[in-house]
């Protein structure tokens, strides 16, 4: 299924698109036009080369018959139930029993810790170093912009260290302070 929004665009509200390109397939994602005959054959192309893959890692890893593998999958997806009656799974559980699982056949007990790496940031921690870059590129000016800027940054840090698991806050609209 491909967007093309052209006949909203162009008869709804007038908006027409020009293109400019490097290559035959450079805009093939462009939503601001139906997709040529070649292109949807490139697309096609693709879908079944990926499919391929999908079909020959599923044979080796399962130690399955390819012709198997393509009758069981067909475009189908399987519930996880339904996978494990028929093979495509050994069993049941989410990522902590598969972090379990790990954990037992690398030998480290019980007792091991997960750490992912880079570790994630949360939005309003990412938004106040980018303050902080920019204030820090602005600085030496001081006026209205500096204010706004060390304002911000200095309310965005205090967002970062909040650390309700939902991520739901109440806040007022101003901050008590001394002078």
């Amino acid at each position: 299924m491909f967007l093309n929004v052209q006949g909203l665009a162009q008869d709804k509200i007038g908006l027409t698109f020009d293109i400019v390109k490097t290559g035959k397939f450079a805009d093939a994602n462009t939503i601001v036009r139906p997709k040529t005959e070649e292109e949807l054959a490139f697309f096609q192309k693709s879908v079944d080369w990926v499919y391929e893959e999908f079909i020959g890692k599923v044979a080796l890893a399962r130690k399955l018959d390819r012709a198997v593998v393509h009758e069981i999958a067909q475009g189908r997806v399987w519930s996880g139930s339904e996978a494990l009656k028929i093979g495509l799974v050994d069993e049941i559980g989410g990522l902590d029993a598969a972090t379990k699982y790990i954990a037992h056949k690398a030998g480290l007990g019980e007792k091991f810790r997960v750490a992912e790496y880079p570790r994630k940031k949360q939005f309003a921690e990412m938004f106040a170093e980018a303050f902080d870059k920019g204030r820090r590129e602005y600085s030496g000016a001081s006026g209205p912009l500096d204010t706004l800027l060390r304002q911000t940054a200095h309310e965005l840090r205090a967002i970062a260290h909040l650390n309700d698991p939902q991520g739901m806050y109440a806040r007022m609209p101003f901050e008590f302070g001394m002078n």
